[in-house]
């Protein structure tokens, strides 16, 4: 074989090579330089929007501000075998039915109490840990703060349950924490309702949640463990200490029909407790049914009553029960009613007593 023809065989089987290769880069080229072509810019926008349909609603301005109203009443309702107003509260209570729902124009703190007089609404507050002790008198119209106090006097403050027994306000401020319970003392101080001054006050050597003046006059309170009853004289002298046997802890309370009315839980859940005032005897216990916010009861935030009645519950008046309760934005307040139930079935009418 002759070199020249040797050196022409290689040639063309470079030549071969080289064209294939060229072809297949222009094969594998072609497809994406046609979809390059028929790709429109990510930046474009588009030539029809979508106009506002029952399928594609505009976005409504009051939308956030009607769930941040429902969330903020902190409890949601359960299958109680009745429709609840909404929002609904997650805490039905035998006997009674929700008739207003507001929220109250003040910081959102833990409310410990509450008590409603003719024109006007006083309620206790704290932050979580206890380092506050709040106190606002509200419209009760309006429910917005007309003046407000601040009744700290340590670094652990813990106010509690109110109650307004004519001219007068009745407040325990305690030492110490949810955490600590029982442990420093507490001052009960009674103050001017209009004025929010304090007229006078006591100590007692222990964490008062409440204090109720009762038909004689005299004060009853109970601790923070709902062990320990307490009977004072309105300037502070004690008269009787006994065991408390209901079982329950009672974050506040009110004098309904000449029997104590009390708000709180045990360890089966919230409840009302209808006592009578002398004995501190159980006669009646109505259940709040549903957990809510921070694991709590609706019954275990502030709770007041009015009217008052005393003897004119035998005059056809029936109480309202108010409760104020923190929510996310704002505490929340709460009004019920009795439930097409007899007041004597719910109540148990007691006279009002004298010593």
């Amino acid at each position: 074989m002759s070199k020249s023809y040797v050196f022409w065989l290689v040639l063309s089987s470079v030549i071969v090579v080289v064209t294939a290769r060229s072809l297949q880069r222009c094969t594998q080229a072609e497809p994406k330089a046609v979809n390059n072509a028929n790709t429109p810019s990510v930046a474009t926008a588009p030539t029809n929007p979508v106009s506002p349909t029952p399928m594609n609603p505009a976005p409504n301005p009051l939308a956030s501000e009607t769930q941040d109203t429902v969330a903020s009443a902190a409890y949601q309702s359960k299958s109680v075998g009745r429709a609840a107003p909404a929002p609904a509260p997650h805490g039905h209570i035998e006997g009674l039915r929700l008739r207003v729902n507001q929220p109250v124009t003040a910081p959102s703190e833990v409310v410990r109490g509450l008590a409603v007089g003719d024109d006007a609404v006083y309620m206790s507050t704290t932050v979580p840990g206890g380092s506050t002790a709040m106190l606002y008198r509200l419209r009760r119209d309006l429910l917005t703060i007309l003046q407000e106090q601040d009744l700290s006097h340590d670094v652990h403050t813990l106010i509690g349950g109110l109650h307004l027994s004519g001219d007068t306000l009745w407040v325990p401020v305690a030492d110490g924490v949810d955490s600590t319970p029982s442990r420093g003392s507490t001052r009960i101080l009674a103050l001017d309702p209009r004025s929010m001054e304090t007229r006078q006050g006591f100590v007692v050597e222990d964490q008062i949640t409440l204090v109720v003046q009762a038909p004689s006059g005299h004060l009853v309170g109970f601790n923070d463990e709902g062990t320990q009853a307490y009977e004072w004289t309105i300037d502070g002298q004690e008269l009787r200490r006994r065991p408390l046997t209901t079982g329950a802890v009672y974050r506040d309370a009110e004098l309904v029909g000449g029997n104590l009315v009390c708000a709180g839980a045990d360890v089966k859940g919230g409840l009302l407790d209808v006592l009578d005032p002398d004995s501190l005897t159980l006669l009646e216990r109505h259940r709040c049914q549903g957990a809510g916010q921070l694991d709590s009861y609706l019954t275990e935030y502030g709770f007041g009553v009015a009217p008052k009645l005393g003897a004119a519950i035998h005059e056809g008046q029936e109480p309202i029960f108010y409760f104020a309760l923190p929510g996310e934005r704002t505490p929340i307040f709460l009004s019920y009613v009795l439930d097409d139930v007899p007041l004597e079935q719910w109540l148990p009418i007691t006279q009002p007593r004298t010593q």
